[in-house]
Parts: structure tokens; C-alpha cells; sequence
């Protein structure tokens, strides 16, 4: 076959495949797919082989570059920079410690510059992020930066953006539970479900036997894969003293202070979670501390993003689930006199500690949020 018939066939294929295309879309606004499979050995050579992926023909690059010359230099630009950048020392953009610019300056001089937003330029891009793991939306400040010119001001409104377009709910954590987050060992939560559970698609109560459903996931008060959770914590305000925006506040900072230390006191420029303690950061050394459910949204330090949303019974839990429970920040608490108590043992303690007497033997239906922790 021709090089012209081969291009005309490629063309073909991808006006027969609009839901290829249309799951690319999605990729790019959360990487959902990819970061799903990611562990499959079809990924995993996906992500190390660059020279496969330069010489794939990219969708939009059909769609947007109908001169073929132009879809040759551009593969042919992106093979002799990553050649250039493994000669350096850099090993293509497969590597998680290339730097940001490095992967802007990739695309810089091979793309329009007069189209911020055209789906070839951001899928090229976007590709090179997914293959070492990192958020699109903190590194297309990077490559803006290096292609358009834009501010740093500017790149970050667009993420501010982007970013206001997720939905997000608060979710309650007691301290230990907020130690495990921030360590790392604490991915999911279970809590129990409210009834009646309402079906927002039917409009009406759902029995027993439908609570296992597998689109029941869509009616979950927490949110749904992609949203996100801010976390409410014990907390108390500590902002800067001697801060020049108490010169502008309706009250300064001893008159603050003296009127009970109240959250509207505080000046706009303060209201940030480094200007708060934490109770699980620290011993109580005497503070008043302000319970979790009265924390603001700017004093929360801590985001979560779900990715898994599930129903079932509580006792259904394995003990690889009961570990990413964060049940080991709390053994302490749950066994403090060292019994050894298995991962499951300890789950159910801590349910019950939270929940009251007879809430595990009861077996309740839960929800399970699976969730990572994003930067707020």
C-alpha cells in the first residue's frame, strides 16, 4: 500500500472510531482509564516504548495537520529531542524525574501558537504527562509557559478554572484517621448508609435487595469517581500577629483575640490553612480546639480525590482492605494492651469505637470511597 493510501485508510479508521476519541477526550481531563489499568502489562508497554508512540499516527494530528509533511517533521522533531534528552542524561519523558520545562520544551516550536486550546496540542502534551504519572493540570502550567508565553498568573486561572468545575463535599476525619491520610496509609473509607437511600434516577426508595446494584454507586452522598473531598479536622486559627492586613481588618489582632478569636475576625489575606494547628499534628497543649465540623473551606489542608465508589455489607471487608482502613495509626487506641489483634480485629474495634456498641455485629450496608490525596 501507498504512503498516501495508508494515510487515507488511517483516516477512515478514526471517522469509524468516534468513541475511541471520545475516550481519549476523557483521558485528558482526568486520566481515569489509563490510571485504572495502570498495573497491566498492555500499559506498562505503553508507558516505556516513546518510539512506538511517536510513530502512531495521533488522531488530532490528522485532524488538525491534513498536510502529511507536517505530521513527518513534527514525529520526526519529537524523536530527535528525545534522542537529544537520553544523550543528556534525561531518558525521554519516561522518566518521573525529567524536569517540567524539559517536557514543554518537547512540543515548543512544533505546534500552531495562535490556538491555546486545539485538541492536538493538548493530547500531545497530556500524553507525555500520563506516561510519568503526573497531573496534567500542574504541568500544562509548564508547558503554557514555555509555548504561549502566558503568565504564571494566567496559566494558574486556568487551573483555578478547571478546578472549579469539580465537585466537591467535606468528609469528617478524627486524628488519627488524618495521620494515616498524610502518611499514606489510609486510601478508602467505609461509612454506613443512611436510609431511606433514594435512587436520583427513579425518584423513589430502593429495597434491600437493590442496594447492591451496580449504578447505586451514582447515588452516594460523597461523590462519584473524579470528585473530590475536603477534609473537616479539629483544628484552631493561628494567624500571624503581626501580619499587615490586620492594619486593614475592622479589628486588629489583641481586639481579635479578646472578642473570642471568632472566624469572621479574621482578615481574607490570613484565612489559610498555614495560618491553622492541627489537633493530629500535636499534643493538646491546653488549646480550646474547634471541633471538625466546624471547619471552614479555606483551614482544610487536606483533598482528597475519589477514585472508587462501592457498595457492600461491612463485614465483607478483607484485611488488605482493613490495612488501607489506616487501622495501624489507631492500634494504639484499639489495643493498648498488645494483643496482637489482626488488621480485621482491629477494623472492627475502630467501627465500633466510632459507631457504638453493636454497630459491626449488625453488618450494616456501607458505602466504600476509595480516594487519593491531591493537592488542595
Amino acid at each position: 500500500m501507498s504512503r498516501t493510501g495508508a494515510r487515507d485508510r488511517a483516516r477512515r479508521q478514526l471517522t469509524e472510531t468516534l468513541s475511541v476519541l471520545s475516550d481519549g477526550a476523557a483521558l485528558l481531563g482526568k486520566s481515569r482509564t489509563l490510571v485504572e489499568h495502570i498495573d497491566t502489562p498492555e500499559v506498562a508497554q505503553y508507558l516505556a516504548d516513546p518510539d512506538s508512540f511517536c510513530a502512531r499516527p495521533f488522531p488530532a494530528q490528522v485532524d488538525q495537520h491534513p498536510d502529511n509533511q507536517a505530521v513527518d517533521e513534527f514525529a520526526a522533531a519529537m524523536k530527535t529531542k528525545l534522542a537529544k534528552a537520553r544523550a543528556n542524561g534525561r531518558h525521554g519523558w519516561s522518566e518521573s524525574w525529567v524536569q517540567d520545562k524539559h517536557l514543554a520544551d518537547l512540543l515548543v516550536g512544533h505546534v500552531p501558537k495562535g490556538n491555546a486550546g486545539n485538541f492536538e496540542d493538548i493530547a500531545n502534551f497530556a500524553m507525555m504527562l500520563h506516561q510519568r504519572g503526573a497531573d496534567p493540570m500542574e504541568l500544562t502550567l509548564a508547558f503554557n509557559n514555555a509555548k504561549l508565553d502566558l503568565t504564571n498568573a494566567d496559566c494558574r486561572a486556568q487551573k483555578g478554572a478547571y478546578a472549579a468545575t469539580i465537585k466537591e463535599r467535606p468528609i469528617l476525619f478524627n486524628g488519627a484517621m488524618v495521620r494515616a491520610i498524610l502518611e499514606g496509609r489510609k486510601t478508602v473509607t467505609r461509612r454506613a448508609i443512611q436510609f431511606p437511600l433514594i435512587d436520583r434516577a427513579i425518584g423513589c426508595d430502593l429495597a434491600g435487595s437493590e442496594i447492591g446494584a451496580a449504578d447505586v454507586r451514582n447515588n452516594c452522598p460523597y461523590g462519584v469517581p473524579g470528585q473530590r473531598l475536603w477534609v473537616r479536622e479539629a483544628w484552631i486559627p493561628s494567624p500571624d500577629a503581626g501580619h499587615e492586613s490586620w492594619g486593614n481588618s475592622a479589628c486588629n489582632y489583641s481586639d481579635w483575640v479578646r472578642a473570642g478569636k471568632k472566624i469572621g475576625g479574621i482578615p481574607l489575606d490570613l484565612r489559610k490553612p498555614r495560618n491553622c494547628i492541627y489537633r493530629a499534628n500535636c499534643n493538646d497543649y491546653g488549646f480550646r480546639w474547634r471541633p471538625s465540623i466546624h471547619m471552614p473551606r479555606w483551614a482544610c489542608r487536606i483533598l482528597l480525590e475519589i477514585t472508587a465508589v462501592r457498595i457492600e455489607r461491612l463485614q465483607d471487608i478483607s484485611a488488605e482492605q482493613a490495612l488501607a482502613e489506616g487501622v495501624m495509626s489507631c492500634e494504639q487506641d484499639i489495643d493498648p494492651d498488645g494483643n496482637d489483634y489482626s488488621p480485621l480485629e482491629l477494623f472492627s474495634g475502630l467501627w465500633t469505637m466510632i459507631n457504638g456498641d453493636g454497630s459491626w455485629q449488625s453488618n450494616p450496608w456501607v458505602w466504600v470511597v476509595e480516594f487519593k490525596q491531591v493537592k488542595p
